[in-house]
């Protein structure tokens, strides 16, 4: 009996200081903003990556006023100790912000950890991740312009073909506005990105250097390409209102999102997709996209980049373009799958990507935005000379760039 009650002490000393509970399971926060009914679709993408990784939950912080609201609270949440662990940010400029005060981690040696593939990216999305040499986000989608026309205009004008270069944009926007008085929209040519549709394919750079501190704003290229929007400005070929969905325009310089507006409205018209109209250098264009980036102080850099990886693969940003409605970053998808190769707006919007420049990545992007709206609005609305806008521009981004510490 003793020996009985020996073996049972033994076991239950055993079992006592051998036990120890089921590990709790680590918990990712991750911000990023998206709306409406698109949240539903997004949630179900995090629950598979935490059956994937049963030792992570992922909690998702949706912040309120886009871009803006994912700063602040990224600021507030690192401010208090409690960072969050991923970051999905809008504008490759908020990257560059956070990188210069120290806030975000370099991917660099995770990617070199494991041979994680870069080549499946498109270079000019990619490249925008990148600050003063080091990788501070993988991207999520890609984003671009191309030239979208109504092909109803095109078949009343007699015109066959769209626009192929520059000039052919005035020939073909005269030809409409002389048959159907109808104008083509550069939309707010004002904003920098979209001036680039206009300016990159004539070789124009905001920058003069690969250091971002020799502005170039009143290059005799940016000066040709505002001259050409302020021509077909001049003679009402050009506008920047019109509503393409309800055909009141022959064409417009548009992004993705046109198309899910023409879906909204019933398709009511075939659109004809070309690329960003050539210049001397090109068909060039600015590109964008959405990047994840894992911040410095997280505790949980192994689950971060579990994470941004999932966020990241072919499977998910397949589904990111599909149900959620965001262009795909990643050549492969592009090219291999039937649903964009074979679909004429999709490819177009690709084939654009291939040949696009990245944007100068820098702290003082937004300011450089509102420097250059101030001065190219009031000259695309006849208030000043092309020369006098672009001369302000110079000597207010020079005197930014020159005020760093």
């Amino acid at each position: 009996m003793k020996k009985t009650w020996c073996a049972v002490i033994s076991i239950l000393l055993v079992t006592l200081f051998t036990w120890s509970p089921v590990s709790a399971k680590t918990e990712l926060t991750y911000i990023s903003p998206l709306g409406g009914p698109r949240r539903a679709t997004f949630q179900e993408l995090l629950n598979r990556f935490e059956v994937e990784n049963p030792d992570y939950t992922v909690n998702w912080i949706v912040p309120g006023r886009g871009l803006i609201g994912t700063i602040e609270l990224s600021l507030s949440m690192i401010a208090a100790g409690t960072p969050p662990d991923v970051v999905r940010f809008q504008e490759p400029w908020a990257i560059s912000s956070f990188a210069a005060q120290g806030l975000l981690e370099d991917l660099g040696p995770y990617v070199g950890a494991e041979n994680y593939d870069l080549e499946d990216f498109i270079p000019s999305v990619l490249e925008m991740a990148r600050f003063q040499g080091m990788l501070y986000g993988i991207p999520q989608s890609s984003v671009t312009q191309i030239m979208l026309y109504n092909k109803n205009h095109l078949d009343s004008a007699g015109i066959t073909e769209p626009a192929v270069t520059q000039e052919d944009l005035l020939v073909l926007a005269r030809r409409l506005s002389s048959v159907s008085e109808i104008p083509v929209s550069v939309e707010n040519p004002w904003d920098m990105r979209r001036f680039g549709m206009f300016a990159f394919p004539n070789g124009a750079s905001f920058f003069s250097d690969e250091a971002l501190t020799q502005p170039a704003f009143n290059s005799e290229p940016m000066l040709a390409s505002l001259n050409f929007l302020m021509d077909g400005r001049s003679r009402e070929l050009f506008t920047h209102e019109g509503t393409f969905t309800d055909g009141n325009v022959g064409a417009i310089t548009a992004h993705p999102i046109i198309i899910n507006q023409l879906e909204a409205a019933g398709s009511p018209f075939e659109v004809v997709p070309s690329l960003t109209p050539a210049g001397s250098a090109g068909h060039a264009n600015p590109s964008n996209g959405h990047y994840l980036s894992m911040t410095k102080a997280t505790a949980h850099k192994e689950g971060a980049w579990k994470l941004i990886k999932f966020l990241a693969s072919p499977e998910v940003s397949d589904v990111w373009h599909r149900e959620l409605n965001f262009m795909p970053q990643r050549i492969s998808i592009l090219r291999e799958r039937d649903y964009y190769r074979l679909h004429p707006v999709w490819s177009t919007f690709f084939e654009q990507l291939l040949h696009n420049r990245p944007m100068p990545i820098l702290p003082e992007w937004g300011e450089m935005e509102g420097v250059f709206a101030k001065y190219v609005r009031p000259a695309w609305n006849g208030e000043i000379s092309p020369e006098e806008a672009l001369n302000q521009v110079q000597e207010q981004v020079s005197a930014l760039i020159n005020s760093r510490e």
